[in-house]
């Protein structure tokens, strides 16, 4: 809350000119009627922002009393620091930072019955502009004094963040014979009274209006999240639709990738068997190379030793050649010893002939094998003293 120091008034109701200090604790006007007591509540009600002064009485009506070009009503307040808090009044402004600050309202007429106002929050003891050079004797202006000219609502937001506000004007603004009639009101009277004065009770039905808003709201809050908590399980339920889709997606696209490569794959698998065939047929054809090699390599050593190891044919007697006929026990082996030799004719079954005697000249030459034939031939035996059938080997 703020406390006023000093009241100036210029052109005022009756008063030309007028300087009314104010004390620290309680101030009181007293004078005969028409005196211009009420007329200077009034104006601090207008310098404090109020527009409607209560009854009938108006500013105009003050202003025209002497219908001066130009009027002023001037307040000076304090704005020294608290000595708990150490905060200064005027703080929430942020712009006043003297211990005095002058709040001043300037009425210039416009014509012979309208007067327009001006608002001026200044720092320190300061003159409004319009009145810094035409009044004479004004009082000096601050150094650190910044004149703002401001509109009625700025002007009043201001003074409500410093504790002015429309309830304190309401109650400072109340008739004479109400004020009266409240200080002899009971005390539930002068409750419901001062709470109409100060505006509780518009403001009760403003919260209990407000309050049934709320109540609404808040159902409406609590279908909304019904509603939300529904969507939301829905929206789960479509999210896993389109995962299990997107999988099945891959899953499609997959398949026909398989199915793609499929044909590829068996071409690649024959491809595969045909190179391991081919490496098996070389691998196969490179042994039998290798012994082919090694059964020429063998037989030109075998055979120069198989002739030297063969003597001189020499007569036999008639009784060894018998001997040497295959008996009864004997032809069953046959078979073994001719397939041991295949390239030798076989005896014909002739008649029992005279053995005659031969010569080593008389015996047939042997005919040759054929080269890298495999055929097994058997050491040559001794020639007979008698000669030989021509049937014999």
């Amino acid at each position: 809350m703020i406390r006023l120091d000093r009241v100036e008034l210029l052109h005022w109701d009756i008063q030309p000119h007028q300087m009314l200090p104010l004390a620290r604790g309680v101030t009181m006007l007293t004078g005969e009627n028409g005196s211009g007591k009420t007329s200077v509540l009034d104006a601090i009600k207008v310098a404090l922002g109020a527009t409607h002064l209560g009854g009938e009485r108006t500013v105009d009506h003050y202003l025209l009393r002497q219908a001066q070009p130009i009027a002023m009503v001037r307040l000076l307040v304090d704005n020294r620091p608290d000595p708990g808090s150490r905060r200064r009044p005027f703080d929430p402004l942020g712009e006043q930072s003297d211990d005095t600050v002058t709040l001043a309202v300037v009425f210039e007429q416009d014509d012979e019955t309208h007067y327009r106002r001006s608002y001026y929050i200044l720092d320190g003891d300061a003159v409004p502009p319009p009145l810094a050079t035409s009044r004479p004797g004004a009082p000096a202006r601050s150094r650190r004094d910044a004149p703002r000219l401001l509109s009625n609502r700025d002007y009043r937001e201001r003074l409500a963040k410093v504790g002015v506000g429309q309830q304190y004007l309401k109650l400072l603004c109340l008739p004479q014979g109400r004020i009266a009639s409240l200080c002899q009101s009971d005390g539930a009277r002068l409750f419901d009274e001062l709470f109409d004065v100060i505006g509780g009770r518009q403001a009760l039905e403003t919260w209990e209006e407000r309050l049934r808003e709320l109540t609404e709201r808040q159902r409406e809050h609590a279908t909304t999240d019904g509603e939300l908590a529904t969507r939301t399980r829905d929206l789960e339920l479509l999210r896993q639709r389109v995962r299990r889709h997107e999988d099945w997606l891959a899953l499609r696209d997959r398949v026909a990738t398989l199915d793609r490569a499929i044909p590829h794959q068996h071409v690649e698998d024959a491809r595969a068997r045909v190179a391991a065939l081919s490496q098996d047929v070389e691998r196969t054809s490179r042994d039998r190379d290798d012994a082919d090699a090694r059964l020429r390599d063998a037989e030109p050593t075998a055979r120069p030793s198989t002739r030297a190891s063969t003597p001189t044919a020499r007569p036999s007697p008639p009784s060894a050649r018998r001997s040497r006929r295959p008996t009864p026990s004997t032809a069953a082996s046959a078979p073994s010893s001719s397939a041991s030799r295949p390239c030798e004719t076989p005896p014909p079954t002739s008649s029992r002939s005279t053995p005659q005697p031969s010569t080593p000249s008389a015996r047939p030459p042997r005919r040759p094998s054929p080269p890298g034939s495999r055929c097994t031939r058997a050491a040559p035996r001794p020639a007979a003293a008698t000669p030989r059938s021509s049937a014999a080997c």
